[in-house]
């Protein structure tokens, strides 16, 4: 369900990004229930790897012997290292079109002041 969930959000939010403040009407609604169902189900899973974590922080230790390590913990890495890189291209790459919404709260911030 946390993927189900992070793709909802993610795809809820790229169609605000595209839409515009103007026109983003249910989809805000859309996208802000999606992140509570969400930030539900990653709790629920955050809370139940708990007791684990020290076993698991232990043989993550760099000084761990390479056979204490988990399994699959290089694969871990990079797939982290890619979806911090992948993320950082695809803000970059939509930047533009943030434009228009930090352009109109700053416009409507600005008016604001003046009357």
């Amino acid at each position: 369900m946390i993927v189900t969930t992070t793709v909802i959000v993610f795809a809820t939010g790229i169609v605000l990004l595209f839409l515009g403040p103007a026109r983003r009407g249910t989809w805000v609604l859309a996208h802000k229930a999606s992140f509570i169902v969400w930030l539900a189900f990653t709790a629920v899973h955050v809370l139940s790897h708990l007791p684990a974590m020290p076993a698991a922080l232990r043989a993550a230790h760099p000084g761990a012997a390479p056979l204490e390590r988990p399994a699959g913990d290089t694969g871990r890495w990079i797939a982290l290292a890619g979806a911090v890189v992948g993320g950082a291209v695809l803000a970059i790459v939509l930047m533009p079109h943030f434009g228009v919404w930090t352009a109109r709260g700053a416009l409507a911030h600005h008016h604001h002041h003046l009357g």
